[in-house]
């Protein structure tokens, strides 16, 4: 199984048996890790490397990402990783190109999408003084983002922003109810 395993403002990545990898976690992890999302895909391998693969500018070390849930759920809906009879599996293209220079409303992007419940003041302020280097971890993320939104920085901040608490529960609602919607297709 591919799994989501939280721990503080981190997003373990995974493959194998969730129990096992869960209760490992709790030995390793200084935060409780929280299992967030345990899912069959046809090729586990192939699936967990291209989400790593995906998420590469926001690993921390490892297996470890500074994503939120929504973000990675939305990868394996845009990688086609969530099984589907006729949807194929879709290898992720390589991202090409060179680190621009940081754009001046990047820092006004980087603070509004920063979860206030994980985040504190403190841990911004220290992260952007040295913003060059927070650029240079986010630069791949960004520069998708403003090519999706065509520049539009409030789509941009609304996109990447931390869900509230109502917004989270609405999510998992509509998520569980796709998940049953999908179980009932299959018993036909």
């Amino acid at each position: 199984m591919l799994y989501f395993i939280q721990a503080g403002d981190k997003i373990k990545i995974g493959r194998g048996i969730v129990p096992d990898r869960l209760r490992q976690a709790k030995t390793f992890c200084p935060d409780p890790p929280t299992l967030l999302l345990a899912i069959t895909v046809p090729n586990e391998v192939a699936a967990e490397t291209a989400m790593k693969r995906h998420f590469r500018e926001f690993c921390t070390n490892g297996e470890w990402f500074r994503i939120n849930f929504r973000t990675a759920f939305t990868a394996l809906l845009n990688l086609g990783l969530i099984p589907d009879q006729e949807q194929p599996i879709l290898e992720l293209p390589k991202e090409e190109g060179v680190m621009p220079d940081m754009p001046p409303e990047f820092e006004r992007w980087y603070v509004a999408t920063r979860d206030r419940e994980i985040w504190t003041d403190e841990a911004i302020e220290a992260e952007l003084r040295d913003l060059p280097s927070v650029w240079k971890n986010c630069w791949q993320h960004y520069e998708r983002s403003r090519r999706e939104y065509h520049g539009d920085l409030a789509a941009m901040i609304e996109a990447d922003r931390p869900l509230t608490f109502e917004e989270n529960a609405e999510f998992f609602s509509n998520l569980r109810g796709l998940v049953q919607r999908n179980k009932e297709g299959r018993g036909r």
